[in-house]
């Protein structure tokens, strides 16, 4: 598992990489993760309390995510948007942000998966807050990624939920937040955020 205590910031992988190289990065995590889906099964459902069978059936969706948006990179361009004045072109191109930060539940490695691999198809680096009663998968998929990515575009900490967070949304080297729980922690992570832009 790749962590770092001082949560330095991340190189930025979309600042280098060409899209066919981020293609063979997420192809490359998908593949991983298609090849130990008996594992991460079994992990998911020792951890959820699930029949061994529903854990393997929940325990591809990750791998075949970071294989759809593998696809993604190769396929954006960008748009020219109709001029104001005739001598004139207007063309729209789509940036990485920089770092995001991501709390998610930790439901099963897909659902990670699911903020991950756009954030890093776009060329973002990604730092997660991982919740420990779902440590273990997350820890997987953590591994996995990097293993595969570029060095340090995916950090991991796991913790109690509203320390992680807080560090998370208040850091000033982070540029974006990805949050999935209640509306009203929501809202207090929108409040937070906005006070450091």
């Amino acid at each position: 598992m790749l962590r770092s205590p001082r949560l330095e910031r991340p190189s930025r992988p979309g600042a280098t990489q060409r899209p066919q190289e981020r293609f063979d990065l997420l192809d490359r995590i998908g593949t991983n993760l298609l090849a130990r889906r008996e594992v991460l099964g079994r992990l998911l459902s020792r951890e959820e309390g699930k029949i061994l069978a529903e854990g393997h059936r929940r325990g591809d969706p990750s791998g075949l995510i970071f294989k759809f948006f593998a696809g993604e990179p190769c396929a954006r361009s960008g748009e020219i948007v109709p001029p104001c004045e005739p001598a004139s072109q207007n063309e729209v191109t789509r940036k990485p942000l920089g770092v995001i930060g991501l709390i998610t539940p930790g439901i099963s490695h897909g659902h990670p998966g699911m903020e991950v691999a756009p954030a890093l198809e776009y060329g973002n680096c990604v730092r997660s807050q991982i919740g420990r009663t779902r440590a273990g998968v997350c820890h997987a998929l953590a591994e996995i990624i990097s293993e595969r990515g570029p060095r340090r575009c995916f950090q991991s900490r796991d913790g109690e939920s509203p320390v992680v967070g807080e560090t998370l949304v208040t850091l000033r080297t982070r540029d974006g937040i990805s949050f999935t729980g209640s509306v009203a922690t929501g809202r207090t992570i929108a409040a937070k955020a906005t006070r450091n832009g």
